[in-house]
């Protein structure tokens, strides 16, 4: 389900013309573990139709790629969720612990479904 290569992801979502889902997380953070337990791991989620491509990045290393990526998204906290459209446009930004209903409507507005 996840891809870990930033650039192959984005890549990916943009020659297949598909929604890209990024989760930041780091596994010092409660609320991320909490996530992968209870949003990533839920049926819904898994066996939802909507083709997406879903990107994990672990920011658990203090690295200066790891303080990139901060800036680049604008994190103030982890675990973050933040959906991309086809064009490459954000369209939900989740922060923090978030349901499993929550994410499941980004990935609908992500593509274009009401």
């Amino acid at each position: 389900m996840w891809e870990t290569d930033e650039p192959r992801a984005r890549a990916r979502a943009a020659r297949e013309g598909l929604p890209l889902l990024v989760f930041l997380s780091a596994d010092w953070s409660a609320a991320s573990i909490a996530m992968t337990r209870e949003v990533w791991s839920d049926p819904r989620v898994l066996v939802q139709r909507t083709p997406i491509v879903a990107l994990r990045l672990d920011l658990s290393a203090d690295t200066p790629d790891t303080e990139l990526r901060f800036a680049r998204y604008g994190l103030r906290t982890l675990p973050a969720t933040i959906v991309f459209d086809a064009e490459g446009h954000e369209v939900a930004r989740l922060s923090g612990l978030c349901t499993v209903d929550e994410v499941l409507a980004a990935i609908r507005r992500a593509a274009g479904d009401p």
